[in-house]
């Protein structure tokens, strides 16, 4: 499996075509040439890692996994499948440190499986990322993490856990619900930071929801795991934790509310 690895300073302006390929094997990178350019329709296929220039002390720098949203030599993920530290491209040797790699803007093609690589790399790791500012901590403030797959006005699953919260007195939100013109990540960061408690739904173990779920265990937050039916085959860092199974009709969120006004307060 192939991957395209690309490191920009300023993710608005296109690729240098003097730096497509760059540190590619001519056997790559021949397969996305073409007589007078490259190959995009076939290049925005492959799933793509996109990072800024980054200093290799730069702990908060943050990459997106994802595809390109169409093809381009100026290349744009605004669904990422899953956000981790851009230090992890120097830990696990996708970028040369000696070569400037990751402070230097070009375009590679690597061989491997991006999605299992960079999901063990945030399992078997301590989160290492701070939020640039956190807020203070609200005692009565529930921060959601799951899978945006429906308006949080109408997710049944999200309205279940709202009112359990607010017979709790307490008050969900979810980052969708954030409109701020800081990056999603810094906002996610920030909603863990001022929460008393993370509630994340680990249904299908989604990329992202667990990284969350990493970084609220590290900050020090309780965080309570629901999950759709039967639970998954969890990573070894959060196995020993109990999960909440749910299911998703109306009986079965009714008990999912209920479960958590009782968990809030203390009540179970």
């Amino acid at each position: 499996m192939l991957f395209n690895l690309i490191i920009r300073a300023d993710e608005t302006l296109p690729m240098l075509t003097s730096r497509m390929f760059e540190r590619t094997p001519d056997e790559l990178a021949d397969r996305y040439r073409t007589s007078t350019s490259f190959d995009f329709n076939a290049l925005a296929q492959l799933p793509t890692v996109m990072a800024r220039e980054f200093e290799s002390d730069d702990m908060g720098a943050m990459a997106r996994l994802g595809y390109m949203d169409s093809p381009s030599i100026n290349p744009v993920i605004s669904s990422p499948v899953l956000q981790f530290p851009s230090h992890a491209l120097l830990d696990l040797g996708l970028l040369d440190e000696n070569f400037w790699e990751n402070k230097r803007t070009h375009w590679r093609l690597c061989e491997g499986d991006p999605f299992r690589l960079f999901s063990k790399f945030l399992a078997d790791r301590p989160l290492p990322v701070e939020p640039e500012a956190s807020s203070a901590c609200d005692p009565n403030l529930i921060a959601v993490m799951m899978p945006f797959t429906e308006d949080p006005s109408i997710d049944p699953v999200y309205l279940a856990l709202v009112e359990g919260s607010k017979r709790a007195g307490k008050k969900c939100r979810r980052v969708d619900e954030i409109w701020t013109p800081a990056d999603i990540t810094e906002d996610i960061f920030n909603l863990i930071a001022s929460s008393s408690l993370v509630i994340a739904d680990i249904t299908d173990l989604n990329p992202n929801v667990m990284f969350e779920v990493g970084y609220a265990i590290g900050r020090g937050k309780q965080a309570v795991l629901i999950c759709k039916d039967d639970v998954p085959q969890l990573p070894f860092d959060i196995s020993h934790r109990r999960v909440f199974t749910y299911k998703r009709d109306k009986d079965g969120l009714a008990i999912l509310s209920d479960r958590v006004m009782k968990i809030l307060t203390n009540d179970q």
